[in-house]
């Protein structure tokens, strides 16, 4: 076996090894669940069993343990409409429908390589950054910020809603050094994995601020590994934002792997 296939198969058992507890059967929960997704907007649920969020309706009963979150006014009442007398049926029980909302997240990769020193785009990275602090801030959504430069990616902050902490971080921020773009994908995937553990119903985002000039590989080779990655991002269902600040009135013969992520991950691309 080349030594090629064999930091491929090596790269593939890392980007499998994400979540492996993610991809398990879903909960009797799980299976009473109906979502409502709505664009941009909160995310809520209805469910039976759970005892977060209001009452919006009842259910019939279909197992024991939700017993303890009866509705008690519809359970009475069906046993009243169905004939005149004093004992329950199983078949009066009703369980309350609660709707609860969902936990997002946002989790933006920002490059702070050497060429996004050039004609302030840092800067305006940063105003983007800046702009989905308040964004979340106002709907009390979870943020997670990603920087990579030079040869390794780090997360400047994990899952949080400590808004202030992430805007006083950005005005310390430095370029320089080439772009890790696979660490930051990767380093993204685990980020959605611990958030994932915590919050199993959940909707993450991926938001992308970079020219896609990768140039340093995980192994050796970036191509496959932007591809695998996004496909593994693609195959978690994790919506995926792009801002494209490639200056296209420069003639730049350096590879950028933008297109590849976008047309994998089905990413909406907005160009700056």
């Amino acid at each position: 076996m080349s030594e090629k296939e064999t930091s491929s198969k090596e790269l593939n058992f890392e980007i499998e090894d994400f979540d492996k507890k993610i991809v398990s059967k879903k909960s009797e929960v799980e299976k009473n669940t109906f979502q409502n997704y709505n664009g941009s907007k909160k995310v809520r649920i209805s469910e039976v069993g759970s005892k977060k969020g209001y009452h919006v309706a009842y259910a019939e009963l279909s197992k024991p343990e939700h017993l303890e979150d009866i509705d008690l006014i519809s359970t009475i009442n069906s046993a009243i409409l169905n004939q005149n007398r004093y004992a329950l049926l199983e078949s009066d029980y009703k369980v309350k429908i609660r709707k609860n909302r969902i936990p997002k997240l946002s989790v933006i990769l920002l490059d702070l390589s050497g060429s996004m020193g050039i004609s302030k785009r840092v800067g305006i990275a940063k105003g983007i950054v800046d702009k989905y602090t308040d964004d979340s801030y106002v709907k009390r959504e979870y943020l997670s910020v990603v920087t990579f430069r030079g040869r390794e990616a780090l997360v400047l902050s994990p899952f949080t809603k400590k808004y202030s902490l992430i805007k006083a971080q950005l005005n310390s921020l430095k370029t320089g050094g080439k772009t890790p773009l696979s660490a930051a994908l990767k380093t993204a995937l685990k980020v959605f994995k611990q958030f994932k553990d915590k919050n199993k119903k959940c909707t993450v985002e991926f938001i992308l601020i970079s020219d896609g000039k990768a140039n340093v590989p995980l192994k050796e080779n970036i191509k496959y590994e932007i591809e695998e990655l996004s496909k593994a991002i693609q195959k978690r269902k994790i919506s995926f934002k792009i801002y494209d600040i490639r200056n296209k009135s420069i003639i730049d013969p350096s590879i950028s792997y933008l297109d590849k992520i976008s047309e994998i991950t089905n990413a909406e691309v907005e160009t700056i």
